[in-house]
């Protein structure tokens, strides 16, 4: 492929420390990956090339919740969700070729296609050997003053509501819907990734992870400390699920999610959080900070 192709039809994507260049044949569908994603696109030589073929068609698809239980694995070929997106893997080669339905790429069913990127993520950290205490978390994170502070729950939690209080109050949102947890030098730290919820304004970057808040809605603000298994046995839901494009070992997986969810208890402070819609939380957690 010519330069001048290139930067036509590719997407490079960074996704932590992890670049990866999505190729598109038709520019149309590069140029609104590369505005839906601006805030990660990357210069970076990528650790995995993936060529996109949109497949076309016109019967209805009843679209999964999720991918990621959904997938066969025949030697180097994958297919998700019987033909949704179906693919071969050459990590030698550092070559990907997938054929996905259009109707991956059209509003929120774009959350479908991001659980295939979530897979991605993690195939490249095992090549690094890097996956141990790296994992993608559904969470908001919130930077104030360097400070990292990871809000963490299932669905209507809250989540982007956390964002747009805190937005208000000038703190730098890392992303509301998925974020990067990476131990680094024996210590936590909490990063954004390009997989977002409601709040657009966001790029990458990591801050040291402060504290966790499982969260959920509440009549008034209360943050109180929880035991560490009923952390983990929450936390590890919220944990996206860590398999790598060519693995279905389900149980090793899990394995896997449950040391990082130990580790991370005996590392960083963590509560349970209830919310009122209001800023006021943020008053509730300084008081919990001072001893108060």
């Amino acid at each position: 492929m010519a330069n001048s192709d290139i930067e036509y039809t590719e997407c490079r994507l960074q996704i932590g420390d992890v670049c990866c260049s999505l190729r598109f044949k038709d520019p149309d569908y590069c140029a609104s990956v590369r505005a839906y994603y601006k805030g990660f696109l990357s210069e970076n030589a990528p650790d995995l090339t993936i060529d996109v073929n949109i497949v076309m068609h016109k019967e209805e698809i009843n679209l999964p919740n999720s991918l990621l239980m959904s997938k066969t694995v025949d030697g180097n070929n994958f297919d998700f969700h019987s033909g949704l997106i179906t693919g071969t893997l050459d990590p030698g080669k550092k070559q990907c070729r997938i054929n996905a339905k259009n109707a991956l790429f059209s509003e929120r069913s774009v959350r479908i296609f991001e659980q295939f990127l979530f897979q991605v993520y993690y195939t490249l950290l095992k090549e690094k050997n890097d996956s141990r205490n790296n994992f993608l978390i559904h969470g908001c994170a919130v930077s104030r003053e360097g400070i990292g502070y990871l809000f963490s729950g299932p669905s209507e939690s809250g989540k982007s509501t956390i964002a747009k209080l805190s937005s208000d109050l000038d703190y730098t949102i890392l992303n509301d819907e998925s974020v990067i947890v990476n131990k680094v030098n024996g210590h936590y730290t909490v990063g954004s990734t390009p997989i977002r919820g409601d709040f657009l304004d966001i790029s990458n970057g990591s801050v040291p992870l402060h504290a966790i808040f499982l969260i959920r809605h509440g009549e008034a603000n209360i943050i109180k400390k929880i035991s560490e298994r009923d952390f983990v046995a929450r936390f590890v839901r919220e944990v996206v699920y860590s398999d790598t494009l060519l693995s279905t070992n389900r149980k090793e997986t899990f394995r896997e999610m449950m040391g990082f969810c130990v580790d991370v208890a005996s590392e960083v402070p963590f509560y349970e959080l209830l919310f009122l819609p209001d800023k006021s939380f943020w008053d509730s957690i300084d008081n919990l900070e001072m001893g108060v």
